[in-house]
């Protein structure tokens, strides 16, 4: 009995013991599996806070390529109006001249028949001059008469042309300052908007706190444009004929002027590398289109911002991302050299530039050996 209870006394420890030590680890792993959940619920938090202001990025970016768009036209009817406005002064200094070199020529006329005044038809009838002599008068007269009645025509029309040439010119300066006003009023709203963008953006980028976050969103974004251009491929022009790139290899003129900041295959970031060339550029220089085509894809993409694609038939596309807006939509046909959007810096870009590319079947291809050096 004794030393059963001697036995008990020594095991009686090692039992608390271990008892202790699994509740130790018991609190331990309790402790883990909190930090755990709360560190899931950060990354929860802040995908949705990502996914959040990538969402009024977008927004931001669709407002300014609306006012960029309506500006850009604004723009073009200035100039237009501008160029009607100099031809219609010009036409309008020259009828003055017109009417002033008629009214001088009457004025001579009417003092030359003034001058001439002894000579009148009844002093003729009167003076019963000889019947030649008469008539080589009355024929003089008759000229003189309708040469006045054909300047005096003449004036008339210039003074009522010239009076709708003033009218005309009014209309054109009032719609002329009415289009500066509306794009003055464009400006600003592009200006609040690019500045809207511009703290979203900071935000954004403060949600991507590491290198691999970054990454990520890299590798999410080219993963989108690759199922687009998949997607394309599978889409034919419609009665148009394409004749692809083949034969202009080397020929091609660059989209934009602007120094290279990116080449093809370049290391981007980790294992990506650049499947096309970033373009340094100036906000609202125009894009244009490296040959004739049809417009296959003109939206927004995560990570490029407005993105148009050309098919130029037989498998070849030509990319350009980044822009400020869009000037031309799906399906419409464009010629080579024509504007078909604007430089800007959407998809999240610090900085105004373009990215292009060129592919064949899927394939990308190195923009610097399809376009002309220089």
């Amino acid at each position: 009995m004794f030393s059963v209870c001697i036995a008990c006394i020594t095991t009686a420890p090692s039992v608390l013991a271990q008892t202790l030590d699994k509740t130790h680890q018991q609190q331990k792993l309790d402790e883990v599996k909190q930090q755990i959940s709360e560190r899931n619920k950060l990354i929860k938090k802040q995908r949705q806070d990502r996914a959040s202001l990538s969402k009024r990025l977008k927004t931001a970016e669709q407002e300014i390529a609306t006012v960029a768009r309506a500006l850009n036209g604004t723009n073009s009817n200035i100039a237009k109006y501008r160029n009607e406005v100099d031809a219609l002064q010009q036409q309008k200094k020259q009828l003055i001249t017109e009417q002033l070199q008629q009214e001088k020529l009457l004025a001579g006329q009417i003092a030359s028949a003034y001058m001439s005044g002894s000579h009148d038809y009844s002093k003729m009838l009167l003076n019963q001059q000889e019947p030649s002599q008469f008539e080589r008068m009355l024929s003089y007269y008759q000229y003189l008469n309708k040469a006045r009645l054909a300047q005096i025509s003449d004036l008339t029309h210039t003074i009522t042309e010239l009076e709708t040439v003033t009218k005309t010119l009014a209309n054109k300066l009032s719609e002329l300052n009415l289009l500066k006003l509306e794009q003055q009023q464009q400006q600003q709203n592009l200006l609040a908007y690019q500045k809207d963008r511009k703290r979203t953006l900071k935000k954004l980028d403060a949600t991507l706190n590491s290198e691999q976050q970054k990454l990520a969103q890299l590798i999410e974004s080219e993963e989108t444009i690759r199922k687009a251009l998949e997607a394309m491929r599978n889409v034919t022009s419609e009665a148009i004929e394409l004749a692809g790139l083949s034969k202009l290899k080397g020929q091609l003129h660059w989209p934009s002027k602007g120094q290279v900041k990116h080449k093809f295959g370049h290391r981007r970031k980790g294992r990506l590398r650049w499947k096309g060339t970033l373009l340094a550029g100036k906000t609202g220089t125009p894009v244009t289109t490296v040959h004739q085509g049809q417009v296959l894809f003109a939206d927004w993409l995560n990570g490029f911002g407005w993105v148009i694609v050309i098919d130029h038939g037989d498998g070849y596309m030509s990319l350009y991302g980044h822009n400020q807006t869009l000037l031309k939509s799906v399906g419409e046909k464009v010629e080579t050299g024509e504007p078909i959007a604007l430089v800007g810096q959407s998809g999240g870009q610090t900085e105004p530039s373009l990215y292009f590319e060129i592919r064949h079947k899927g394939q990308a291809l190195d923009p610097a050996t399809w376009c002309r050096k220089g």
